[in-house]
């Protein structure tokens, strides 16, 4: 083979190579130590930053993340320190800014990534990463079972050889990386049931819904069950939308609720607190969402303090232990640290999000594309949708978990949580790929 046709061999399979490692990686991230998704994704996204021009497919949702980035990074310490002459040295040690820079940069390449992808190439990696995640799903109902006999013990013998890797030395994680690897196979779910069911593998689908409920009761993870349960509405609604409705268009519904939902909540909130509402309620129900009426409350005070132009990026932090970390809403968080500017931009990026997941040749019948889902090894049943078109039910659910939780949990700024949104973003454009190519009977 000359040099030329061997650097040909090597731009063939360059992007299957990295995909295929990330993906390998990528359950054995959501076991371990779920919230080091960034770095993960520093390894799987550098090498694939030579596709990061491609991204000018996905430019309304890359360039409207990436003014939320900015407009974060504005409203900084960093910022803050340098026009108040501390010095480079001073603003760069404030850290907190460079997460969500440095996410949006590797996530658009992980997601250019598998936008280069060769089709012929997908099914296989769609198989292999399938496999995975079923067996990761097998492993939590265990653990759930079990109640995490394998994380405790693996943490005994890492706290025995004084190993951090399992955080040895504070117990209280293995329940937390529990919760956070549930989130995984949460947001999976939809890309991963859109393969097995295109492969009619319905019983693996079973087991990731089961991983999911398992590993939401065993960590008492109410938003999770809440999630899973909203995108299966969606999902159902979706599908079989009523042909009377078919006017309104169920990703232009979505993309109006969710904007209202995160320019509403604040005021919602508001007069749930005037009224008395939260205080009558907090007794009557779980302890979790009554502490979360503690944390909107004191947020929706101080945010009214600075209405306009907020607190400035992460200054949630500063208010602990009244907000622990983050507000547990991605709607008062924007409010609070971004004011009304923040708030605008938060619910135009989830419109635009869901008003572009629809099909661009609409819900109805369309043209077939050269798929074919195989019945019987003598007959083949053209299909009436493309693969767009059926693909949008799973996307608009995953979406609609991803906004739910969003919406009850975690940090706007969680680098960790916009990195797991990026890689399921990635699992469809995998899923598409690979359903979208021809099924090979076996002889």
């Amino acid at each position: 083979m000359t040099a030329k046709g061997a650097w040909e061999a090597v731009k063939a399979h360059y992007a299957e190579v990295w995909l295929l490692f990330g993906l390998t990686w990528l359950p054995v991230f959501a076991w371990v130590v779920p919230t080091a998704l960034p770095a993960m994704l520093f390894i799987w996204g550098i090498p694939l930053l030579v596709y990061l021009g491609r991204i000018k497919r996905f430019w309304p949702a890359a360039a409207i993340t990436g003014v939320m980035v900015l407009l974060g990074f504005l409203r900084s310490e960093f910022v803050v320190y340098l026009l108040e002459g501390k010095g480079l040295a001073a603003a760069f040690a404030t850290k907190y800014w460079f997460a969500p820079t440095f996410a949006w940069l590797v996530s658009w390449a992980v997601i250019a990534g598998f936008d280069a992808l060769p089709d012929a190439q997908a099914p296989r990696l769609a198989t292999w990463f399938g496999w995975l995640m079923v067996g990761l799903s097998v492993v939590q109902v265990l653990e759930s079972l079990s109640r995490m006999s394998l994380r405790t013990h693996l943490n005994d013998a890492f706290a025995a050889m004084d190993n951090p890797l399992f955080d040895a030395s504070r117990p209280e994680m293995l329940i937390v990386h529990m919760l956070n690897c549930n989130v995984y196979l949460t947001l999976l779910f939809w890309p991963l049931a859109m393969w097995f069911e295109h492969r009619r593998q319905y019983g693996h689908i079973g087991v990731l819904a089961m991983a999911v409920i398992a590993g939401a009761v065993a960590s008492d993870a109410n938003a999770h069950l809440l999630a899973l349960a909203a995108s299966g509405v969606v999902f159902f609604a979706v599908r079989y939308w009523p042909k009377a409705l078919r006017r309104v268009q169920p990703h232009r519904l979505l993309a109006g609720l969710s904007a209202a939902t995160i320019l509403g909540l604040p005021v919602a909130i508001y007069a749930a607190i005037r009224s008395g509402l939260f205080q009558h309620i907090k007794t009557e129900i779980l302890p979790s969402w009554a502490a979360r009426i503690d944390i909107w409350t004191f947020t929706v005070e101080r945010s009214l303090e600075k209405p306009w132009w907020g607190w400035g990026y992460e200054t949630a932090r500063t208010f602990d232990p009244m907000i622990p970390n983050h507000p547990h809403n991605l709607s008062l968080q924007a409010w609070m640290e971004l004011g009304i500017p923040g708030l605008v931009l938060l619910g135009a990026l989830w419109f635009v999000l869901f008003w572009l997941s629809g099909p661009k040749e609409g819900y109805g019948e369309a043209k077939d594309d050269g798929f074919h889902e195989i019945s019987s090894v003598e007959a083949q049943t053209p299909a009436t949708q493309s693969v767009a078109q059926r693909a949008v039910p799973y996307i608009l659910a995953a979406a609609s978990g991803y906004f739910v939780i969003n919406l009850v949990s975690y940090g706007l700024w969680r680098s960790w949580y916009y990195c797991l949104g990026a890689v399921m973003v990635a699992a469809f454009l995998l899923m598409f790929k690979a359903a979208s190519q021809p099924i090979k009977l076996r002889t």
